[in-house]
Parts: structure tokens; sequence; C-alpha cells
């Protein structure tokens, strides 16, 4: 059958919207993906990934164990580069820094083992033993100053970390930087009370510096520690006298002497604390036990002199001290005790207003006579300068002289 034009036109219009509607549902649409595939692939990608990951885990341990197996033995350059390739897979493993650094250290190549902790840190910049394990070796290579702020560093991210604090306390000692020094050692001993050596570095610096409080309160801390120590016994009993806290100086010297009867400088400083308390006739016989322990103990005879004077016995105080003289005539501290006699003996010709009659400036001026001959000894020499500078206002002047007839004396 042949078709008219108008027919043919709508059979190949029909057509075609058939073929194009074929067309369109065989293609795929634009944008979606194979839902099928994609899974697959990820599996695959995942599967890759796993395995990579175990393989370079398996290299890591094998590696790890060898490098640790050959530190553990000694064989430190056949550690090394199996150490190093655990770093290089796994840059952030804490203990292989300190074990391959340590081999270096060991082999004293420090250079290396202070390039180790300084990749440590450019892994891991808030880890606070890295600082302070590089603060270690470049102390070790003469960088003090580097060291400090190494081991500044590892205490700010380590507050509480008593190692770091203790590292930089004896760096700081090292360096001969006391102020520092005893503010770290302070933070140790606050973190650890248990710490006897860190408290004894205290009393030296505290020794050292004169500062009396805080080395009371340190042999304190020590006691604490070990109440029946009788040398911190005896070294805290001298402080607490030094200080004037005479009370409790006779309180533990007491004790001290019950335990150690032949303890003669317990006995000394016994001695003095009573003296102080005006306990003199009480001195007089702890001083006389120092004596029947050790008959020529010069400051034993030399203390009983003074409380002799202060008892009014003045015939046996000058005797003592001939005796002491006798034995060593430069005996400072023989000077001292007999500065103070003459001191002591010039109290009752002072005035109610301050002023010093003739008299007693007379005295005064023997006092400081004495005094003068202890100013080259290391252990008095300060404390007669003291006592010279304080009675100097005192002393007669040329006009007092004059008054009195004695110029020219």
């Amino acid at each position: 059958m042949i078709c008219n034009k108008p027919s043919r036109f709508l059979c190949v219009l029909f057509v075609s919207l058939i073929v194009a509607l074929l067309l369109s549902c065989a293609a795929p649409q634009q944008g979606a993906k194979p839902t099928v595939v994609t899974d697959e692939e990820a599996l695959r990608e995942q599967a890759r990934a796993d395995s990579l990951r175990a393989v370079r885990e398996k290299e890591i341990k094998i590696a790890k164990s060898t490098g640790q197996e050959y530190h553990k033995n000694k064989q430190y350059a056949d550690a090394i580069p199996h150490l190093e390739r655990v770093l290089e897979l796994d840059p952030k493993n804490e203990n292989t820094y300190y074990r391959l650094a340590d081999c270096y250290l060991q082999l004293n190549e420090l250079d290396k083992a202070q390039e180790v902790y300084q990749r440590a840190i450019s892994a891991d910049p808030e880890n606070g033993h890295y600082y302070q394990y590089l603060g270690y070796i470049l102390d070790k290579k003469g960088l003090h100053q580097e060291a400090i702020e190494a081991y500044e560093r590892a205490v700010d991210l380590m507050p509480e970390s008593v190692e770091a604090h203790l590292a930089l306390a004896n760096l700081y000692l090292g360096q001969q930087m006391d102020g520092p020094a005893i503010e770290e050692f302070s933070r140790v001993a606050e973190l650890d009370s248990t710490r006897r050596e860190v408290l004894v570095v205290l009393s030296k610096l505290y020794t050292k510096h004169d500062e009396k409080e805080a080395l009371a309160d340190t042999y304190e801390r020590m006691l604490k520690l070990d109440s029946n120590d009788r040398v911190t016994m005896l070294e805290l009993g001298k402080t607490y006298t030094e200080l004037g806290k005479n009370q409790e100086a006779v309180l533990l010297l007491r004790k001290l002497t019950e335990m150690e009867q032949e303890n003669v400088n317990a006995c000394l400083y016994l001695g003095t604390a009573l003296n102080n308390m005006d306990k003199c006739e009480e001195a007089i016989t702890v001083f006389n036990r120092a004596l029947a322990l050790e008959p020529k103990n010069l400051r034993a005879m030399s203390d009983l002199a003074y409380s002799y004077s202060e008892t009014g016995n003045h015939t046996k105080a000058w005797n003592m001290l001939k005796k002491v003289a006798q034995l060593d005539s430069e005996y400072a501290y023989r000077f001292v005790v007999q500065g103070e006699i003459y001191e002591n003996e010039a109290e009752p010709f002072i005035k109610a207003d301050g002023t010093v009659k003739w008299d007693g400036k007379l005295k005064y001026e023997k006092a400081v006579g004495e005094y003068k001959k202890a100013l080259k000894d290391p252990e008095w020499g300060q404390y007669a300068r003291h006592k010279i500078e304080y009675l100097t206002p005192f002393l007669p002047t040329e006009e007092d002289r004059f008054f009195h007839g004695k110029k020219g004396q």
C-alpha cells in the first residue's frame, strides 16, 4: 500500500519518536555511577591499604625488635640502622627516639644524639621529655646556656616532673646560679618531700648565703624524715641558737645530749642557748660536762668563762680565759668573749637617756680592743666587725679624755 504524503510524514515522525525513546532508555543518565562497580573498587582499595599497613607494621615490628635487641646487648652501631628505619616508618615512635639517642651517646656521638632529639621535638613539640634529654646532651657538650633553655622548656611542659626540675636545679648549681638553684631545689622538695639529698643541698646553699630562717625550716623537714637524725638535730639546735630561738634549741639539744651523752658540740650549743636565756648556772653545769669530755676544749673554756662572768664570778672568768690564752694565745673566740665581758661590764654605766658615763666608755673601749684582735678570723671576723661598728659611737672622745685628764692615753 502506498501512503500518501501526509501519512508518510506521520509514519516517519512516529518511527523517529520510537527510536529516540529507545535510545534515551538505553543511554546511562548523566551523573549516575554504576553502584556495584564503585563498591567493588572501594573494597579493593581498602584491601590494598590494609595489606600495605600490615606490611608496614610488620616491618616496624621487626626493625624495632631487632634494634632493641642490639641495644640491649650493647651492640649500639648495629642497632642504629634498625631504629632509624622504625622512625622513618613511624616518626612519632617515642621510645625509639630514646633508644636511638642512647646508641649515639654510648658511641660518644653527641652531635647525632642531639640531632635525634631535635627530630623528636619536630615530630612532637609538646613532649617535655624530649627537651629534658636534649638539655642533658647540651650540658654534656658544654653548651650550658642552651641546656638551661631546654630544661626550662621541659619544666614548663612538665611542671610536676621531679626529674626535670632536679636536672635544671643541678645545672643551675653547677653554673653557680644559686638563686635559681634554690628555687628549683625547693620545687623538687615540694613535689617529693622524701628526697633527703635535695634538702641537704638546700641546707648547704642556705648556710652559704646565711639564710638562717630557711635553713632552720630545711632542717625541720629533714627531721620529719628521720626524727633521730643526730647530725641534723645538732645543726638545727645550733641554728635555733643563732636565730635567738633559745627555748626550741634547749628542748632539742637536751634530747640530743640524752641520746649522745658524749657529744661535746651538743653541750656547747646547749650551754650557749642557756646563757642566752640567762640560765647561766645551768650553762656552767653543761660547759663543765663538755670539759669533762674534752679538758682542753677552748670553746668550752671560753664559754664557761662567760657564764662565770654573768653570775658574778669574775675571778673564775678571767682565770679561765688565762688558761685559754696559755693553750692558744691567738684563739679568736677568746677575744670575742673578753670583748663581750667588757661590754656587759659597761651596762651599769648607761644613763636613762641612753648616754654612757665615762667608766662605761672605757669598758667599751676595752671591748673594741678585744674585738679588733678577732677581725682577721674567718669565723668570728664579721661578728667582731659588727660589734666594733655598734660600739664606736660610745667610745671616749678627745673631749672626754681632756675633761677627765686622760688626753693622750
